[in-house]
């Protein structure tokens, strides 16, 4: 686990901590507290409390970052394959999976350009004058 994870378990008591990297690491409730040594209902009562939710959360979304970025490698390292049919796989994961994105952050943005826009005010109309 990274240094900037693990940073974000700061102010957490050992238990919470170990709670909140099983969460993170998708494992349950029940599962956490086992690993934690608390009593299950010691997990629930800490869900509830923002500042270990915001921990465990924060731990997930590094942790989700750093596979990604992995998994990116992985794939840009795929396409320079010798292998035609691994090339084939990895163009074909990135069609898949990337370009659906690329055209919803597209079209989101093409909807914004085509909105109607406000008429600005003349520089008579701005100084309180009538043209």
């Amino acid at each position: 686990m990274s240094e900037k994870a693990l940073s974000s378990l700061d102010g957490l008591g050992d238990a919470q901590k170990i709670a909140a990297i099983a969460l993170a690491e998708g494992k349950t409730r029940e599962e956490a507290a086992r690993e934690a040594g608390v009593d299950r209902t010691t997990v629930f009562r800490w869900l509830r409390k923002p500042e270990f939710v915001a921990a465990y959360k924060s731990v997930a979304q590094l942790s989700m970052e750093a596979l990604l970025g992995k998994a990116v490698s992985a794939v840009e390292s795929m396409l320079g394959s010798k292998n035609e049919w691994v090339r084939l796989g990895a163009a074909r994961m990135i069609i898949d999976h990337v370009i659906p994105h690329v055209e919803a952050a597209n079209s989101a943005i093409h909807v914004n350009f085509n909105m109607p826009q406000p008429a600005l005010p003349t520089r008579l109309e701005a100084d309180g004058g009538v043209e």
